[in-house]
């Protein structure tokens, strides 16, 4: 039934069909419900690895790579703009103009993404100890190549985007809970084995396989139901 509902002291009138709103919620439901299991998982596909490196490695290493990647991490700030502004707009192009327009403007931001990800890798990696330095003391300085380390997975973590967007806009997240699903269960099962064998290499590789396999996964999945 159609419900109108105005208020006497605004010029204003609302109109609405409850089926449309119940339709609206079962489409947003189907869709977020893998995005909320993929946040539940997306925890443990990096920090686990963390504490497990805070556990075995010692606070002393384990608050090196915090500082360290407090220094890379905000490279996020822009990541949370780009997440306000990318998927709506991505969304209304394959609306009004199809899947193909669609993926010509997720290529096209991909190079202007990628872009600025390069200058601010590049600036990260020249002045990784001037950096650590200024924020955390002479004492960090000597750990300047953890941050190096971080800011190169940057680009790998950045491959995950342009699927993640175009999934999400399809309707179909399934791909991007598999990917945190399995990076997830890695990160459980084995972060605690690699650390204990290989020290800190092993907690670097671990943060370098977590976005490989999303950006892998996501994107193929994307590929899949894109064609």
């Amino acid at each position: 039934n159609e419900f109108v509902g105005v208020f006497s002291h605004l010029p204003i009138s609302f109109k609405y069909k409850l089926i449309n709103i119940l339709d609206d919620f079962k489409q947003n439901f189907l869709i977020s419900k893998w995005l909320i299991l993929s946040a539940f998982f997306s925890w443990f596909s990096g920090n686990f690895w963390t504490l497990n490196a805070g556990l075995i490695l010692g606070p002393v290493v384990l608050g090196a790579i915090r500082c360290c990647q407090s220094v890379v991490m905000v490279v996020n700030l822009f990541f949370q703009v780009l997440e306000n502004v990318i998927p709506k707009e991505t969304s209304k192009i394959y609306k009004e103009k199809g899947k193909k327009e669609m993926l010509r403007y997720l290529l096209n931001f991909n190079k202007i993404f990628f872009l600025f990800i390069f200058l601010f890798i590049t600036f990260i990696i020249i002045f990784s100890k001037q950096i650590l330095g200024l924020l955390y003391g002479a004492d960090l300085i000597q750990y300047s190549y953890i941050v190096i380390y971080f800011a190169i997975t940057i680009p790998i973590i950045a491959l995950r985007y342009l699927p993640e967007y175009g999934l999400r806009t399809m309707g179909n997240t399934v791909p991007t809970f598999i990917a945190y699903l399995v990076t997830g269960s890695i990160s459980i099962i084995f972060s605690k084995i690699i650390i204990e064998t290989y020290q800190l290499q092993g907690f670097i590789f671990g943060m370098y396989l977590s976005p490989i396999l999303i950006a892998g996964i996501t994107g193929l999945g994307f590929l899949k139901i894109y064609k």
